[in-house]
C-alpha cells in the first residue's frame, strides 16, 4: 500500500513546477509589486519550512539523523 509520503511525492512530481507557475502569474496579476514581492516572500519562507521539515523527517525515520530526539 502507498504511504502518504509517496502520495505526496508522486503529486509533486507528476505535476511540476513548471504547471504551477502559469496559474501563479494568472491569479497574481493584478496585484501591486510591493503585495506581490510580499506574497512571493512568504510563499518562499513556507517552501524552506516544507522542505526542512520533510528532510527532517525522512532522516528521522531513515534512521540517518544525527540528532538523538528521532
Amino acid at each position: 500500500m502507498i504511504g502518504p509520503g509517496e502520495i505526496f511525492t508522486l503529486f509533486f512530481v507528476t505535476l511540476g513546477p513548471e504547471k504551477v507557475i502559469g496559474p501563479f502569474a494568472q491569479q497574481t496579476r493584478a496585484l501591486e509589486p510591493a503585495a506581490l514581492r510580499g506574497l512571493a516572500l512568504r510563499v518562499f519562507v513556507l517552501s524552506l519550512f516544507a522542505v526542512g521539515g520533510f528532510s527532517g523527517a525522512t532522516s528521522c525515520i531513515a534512521g540517518t539523523s544525527r540528532s538523538r530526539r528521532c
